[in-house]
């Protein structure tokens, strides 16, 4: 089913959007600063004007940038709105490991908030997730990984208020 590279790839980038807005579908709308300049609840045309090479993605739901730099390899970043609003920010490609974003994103804001976790989805696949939630916002790493081939994403978002 996925023996084409490229068929992966957009399953993978699919499967990473389509989490991060189930991921924050539910999160409210506040000031807080998620990634490059963009805040939660900050409108598409706002978001646009804080990162310029913003463009419409093909759903419609929401902004993308390609060539983001994620060490040393280059990500799509993805804006993602509920109504006309930011709710979070997804960097979504492959390149480094796993334990290398890991590492950095430690180094950046301290120890994950929970162990590592990873679950088989049968077929070679595997995904893996860690956290690291600081007073308002979370930050999650996922891997997506079929045999030796992974994507990872990186999820900037607000956190829920029960979560506070």
């Amino acid at each position: 089913m996925f023996n084409d590279p490229q068929m992966w790839e957009t399953q993978m980038l699919r499967i990473a959007v389509f989490g991060a807005l189930l991921m924050t579908s539910s999160v409210p709308a506040s000031a807080q600063v998620l990634w490059n300049g963009i805040k939660a609840g900050m409108s598409r045309a706002d978001a646009m004007r804080a990162v310029p090479q913003l463009r419409a993605a093909e759903d419609g739901r929401s902004l993308i940038m390609e060539g983001v730099p994620v060490m040393g390899s280059s990500f799509k970043a993805f804006v993602n709105f509920e109504g006309e609003a930011v709710t979070s920010v997804a960097l979504v490609g492959s390149g480094p490991s796993f334990a290398d974003v890991s590492s950095g994103l430690t180094q950046k804001y301290g120890q994950p908030s929970a162990p590592r976790s990873c679950t088989s989805l049968g077929g070679g696949i595997r995904i893996c997730n860690q956290d690291w939630m600081g007073q308002l916002m979370k930050i999650s790493v996922m891997e997506m990984s079929k045999y030796e081939r992974a994507s990872i994403t990186v999820t900037y978002a607000p956190m829920e208020k029960s979560m506070l």
